[in-house]
């Protein structure tokens, strides 16, 4: 692979991680079926959070991964 190649493909990759992580997860508070059918239409995975107030590594997490 030559040089400017390189470039072109490493400046793409970059551009994409980049774009990807704007928006963030967002949670909901609804009912495990709705939550269900909703993530079959839209095609996404479901994502569950257990948190707890004496939980330090869930206190940093909240305030580091999930803004």
């Amino acid at each position: 692979m030559n040089y400017p190649t390189f470039l072109i493909l490493l400046f793409t990759f970059l551009s994409l991680s980049i774009f990807a992580q704007k928006e963030g997860i967002k949670f909901t508070h609804q009912n495990w079926n709705q939550v269900i059918i909703q993530a079959a239409k839209e095609d996404k995975i479901i994502f569950i959070d257990a948190y707890t107030d004496w939980c330090q590594p869930c206190k940093k997490m909240d305030k580091q991964v999930f803004p």
